[in-house]
């Protein structure tokens, strides 16, 4: 009853339902993972890092003492955010917001020795100056008192002249 080409008409029939089937769930699947494929978060380390700088560019002890320090910091932050615009690949941006992190520190610490230094500095001024003063005190009592020795001498001793 059927006929040969009615067979072979269904068949093709069906293998092309089947292909068009497969197709669309190809499609279907690849729209659906390109719908879970999306951009990871901004990592936690690099807003870290940025906020870091910031407050230690706010810091005027930091901004002053330690400019250099300060902007190789800035410099290392501006690296990561940069790697993150580009790349997007968090745990190099990790590791570089850690640099920054770091270089924000040593930026601190820089600002912290050079006040210290200064203060140091200026600690070794007033000592000098205490002891200047102590010496010339010193030297005037001595003097005074030189000048009281030889006015008992010359108190004493009748015939000295000035």
């Amino acid at each position: 009853m059927d006929s040969k080409g009615d067979r072979t008409m269904r068949r093709a029939l069906r293998e092309y339902v089947l292909l068009g089937l497969a197709m669309s769930t190809a499609v279907g699947m690849s729209l659906v993972g390109l719908g879970c494929s999306t951009i990871p978060a901004r990592p936690v380390a690099l807003e870290e890092a940025r906020t870091a700088y910031a407050q230690a560019q706010q810091d005027p002890q930091v901004a002053t003492n330690a400019p250099v320090a300060l902007r190789e910091a800035e410099e290392a932050v501006r690296r990561a955010e940069q790697t993150w615009e580009k790349d997007k690949n968090v745990r190099e941006v990790q590791n570089l917001a850690a640099v920054a992190k770091r270089r924000v520190e040593v930026a601190r610490s820089a600002a912290e020795k050079k006040r210290a230094e200064d203060e140091l500095a200026q600690l070794s001024a007033e000592r000098e100056r205490v002891l200047l003063e102590a010496r010339t005190r010193e030297a005037e009592r001595a003097q005074r008192e030189a000048d009281q020795a030889y006015q008992q001498v010359r108190s004493v001793t009748p015939g000295m002249r000035n």
